[in-house]
C-alpha cells in the first residue's frame, strides 16, 4: 500500500457511497492513528441492524494507564474490516494476518491498539457486511467468546509489548504475538 491509510474488506461486503472520503477526512481532522466505524449487518432472514461501538470520540492513548483502561473497555473490536488505519502504523509494527490460524484478525488488530497513539471511533456506518450461519463469526456463543481476548491476557500482553518499546524494540512488537 502506498496511501496515507489502509483499510480492509471481506470478499463480499461492501462500502456505502463516500466511506472511503469521509472516513480519511475524520483521520486526517482528528489525526487518528486507528479510526473504527458502525457498520451495517444482513442476516439471511433479511434483517439489517447497524452495529459498532456504544462509545464514540477520540481516545489519546499516550499514558500507559489510559490505554490499558481503553484497551480493556472494548470499545474497540477485534475485527479489522471496519477500520481506516494509517499506513505508518501497519509498517512500525509489522503487524500481519496470521497464516492457518482461526481468528486471525485479533493478532493484526492488536498489536496496532497497543502501538496507536490517538484512535477514534465513529457512529458513520460505512461497510455492509454479512453474518452468515456459516460464517465463523456466527458459530456459537462460546466460539464468539474466543474472539475477544480476556481483560487478563490483554493487560499481561500490554506490559510485554510496553516493555518491548520502552526497550526501542518497536519493530519487534509483532513478536510479542507469535503463537507457541
Amino acid at each position: 500500500a502506498s496511501g496515507e491509510y489502509v483499510m480492509f474488506l471481506d470478499a463480499d461486503d461492501w462500502l456505502v457511497p463516500e466511506a472511503c472520503e469521509r472516513m480519511v477526512a475524520t483521520a486526517r481532522k482528528n489525526n487518528l492513528d486507528i479510526l473504527q466505524t458502525a457498520y451495517i449487518a444482513h442476516f439471511p432472514n433479511g434483517e439489517e441492524t447497524i452495529k459498532g461501538s456504544n462509545v464514540f470520540g477520540v481516545f489519546d492513548l499516550e499514558d500507559v494507564e489510559l490505554r490499558k483502561e481503553f484497551l480493556a473497555s472494548r470499545i474497540m473490536t477485534t475485527d479489522c474490516w471496519n477500520k481506516l488505519y494509517r499506513r505508518e502504523l501497519l509498517s512500525s509494527t509489522g503487524s500481519k494476518f496470521a497464516d492457518g490460524v482461526s481468528h486471525e484478525a485479533v493478532k493484526f488488530v492488536y498489536p496496532l491498539f497497543l502501538a496507536a497513539k490517538r484512535v477514534g471511533t465513529s457512529e458513520f456506518a460505512s461497510h455492509h457486511i454479512w453474518r452468515r450461519d456459516i460464517s465463523v463469526a456466527s458459530a456459537d456463543k462460546k466460539l464468539r467468546r474466543l474472539m475477544e481476548l480476556p481483560k487478563v491476557h490483554l493487560q499481561l500482553l500490554f506490559l510485554k509489548v510496553l516493555s518491548s518499546l520502552k526497550q526501542g524494540q518497536s519493530s519487534n512488537i509483532q513478536g510479542c504475538f507469535e503463537i507457541s
